[in-house]
C-alpha cells in the first residue's frame, strides 16, 4: 500500500499551480533550488529565535520537497533515506546532484539534516501543522479573482512598462486564480498572508 506524504503532496499542489513543471530537471531549475537551499541555510546559521528557526527549516524543507519532485524521486524514497541516516551530512556546500542515486542521498541527507535540527530546537514539535501553515502562505500568493474587481486588478498590471520588465500573468483553470510574475519573480496580491509560526513555538 502506497503511503500518502503530506509534505510532498502539499508541495505538488504549490508546483502544479504555479506552473512549475515536474519530473523536469534541469541545470537551471537545480542551480534555483540550490541557491533557494544555501539562501535558507544562512538564514538558519544566524537565526537566535526559536520561530526564526522553524521558519529557516520550514522553508529548506520545503524546497527540499520540491527538487525531490523536480527530479522524479518517489518522496517516500528520499524520506526512507533520510530515516536510515546514520551520521549527519551537512548538506550543502551545494553542489548539484549529477546522478539520480546522488540526489536521493543529497535530498535524503538534507531531510535529515531538517529533522535533527527540529528535534535539537523543538522535540515535542508536530512538523506537519507548521509545514502547512507554509503551504497556506505560498498558496496564497495566488491572486483572488471573486470579482470583477479582482480581476480588474490583475489586468491592470498589463502595462507597456511592465511588459518591457518581463510581466507573466497566469490564469488558473475555472477562474480559480491568477498567478503574476514580473521578471520571473511572483508578485504577491493585497490577500497574501505571511505564515504565522509563533502560535508552534512554545
Amino acid at each position: 500500500m502506497t503511503v500518502v506524504n503530506p509534505y510532498s503532496s502539499a508541495v505538488r499542489q504549490f508546483m502544479q499551480a504555479f506552473r512549475q513543471p515536474f519530473p523536469c530537471f534541469t541545470l537551471e531549475t537545480q542551480a534555483s533550488r540550490a541557491r533557494m537551499l544555501s539562501e535558507e541555510l544562512e538564514e538558519l546559521k544566524v537565526a537566535r529565535r526559536k520561530v526564526d528557526i522553524l521558519d529557516a527549516l520550514m522553508d529548506m524543507w520545503y524546497v527540499a520537497e520540491g527538487g525531490i519532485l523536480e527530479w522524479g524521486i518517489d518522496s517516500n524514497d528520499a524520506h526512507h533515506i533520510a530515516t536510515m541516516t546514520s551520521e549527519l551530512h551537512q548538506p550543502y556546500t551545494v553542489a548539484i546532484p549529477p546522478t539520480l542515486n546522488e540526489a536521493k542521498l543529497f535530498y535524503g541527507t538534507t531531510l535529515f539534516f531538517i529533522w535533527d535540527r527540529l528535534a535539537s530546537h523543538l522535540p515535542h514539535l508536530d512538523p506537519e501543522e507548521p509545514f502547512m501553515e507554509v503551504h497556506r502562505s505560498n498558496m496564497s500568493k495566488i491572486f483572488p479573482l471573486k470579482t470583477n474587481f479582482q480581476k480588474a486588478l490583475v489586468e491592470a498590471y498589463r502595462t507597456p512598462s511592465m511588459e518591457r520588465l518581463g510581466l507573466e500573468i497566469i490564469y488558473l483553470p475555472d477562474e480559480e486564480g491568477a498567478i503574476v510574475k514580473l521578471g520571473g519573480k511572483v508578485q504577491k496580491p493585497g490577500s497574501y498572508s505571511p505564515a504565522d509560526l509563533s502560535r508552534f513555538v512554545k
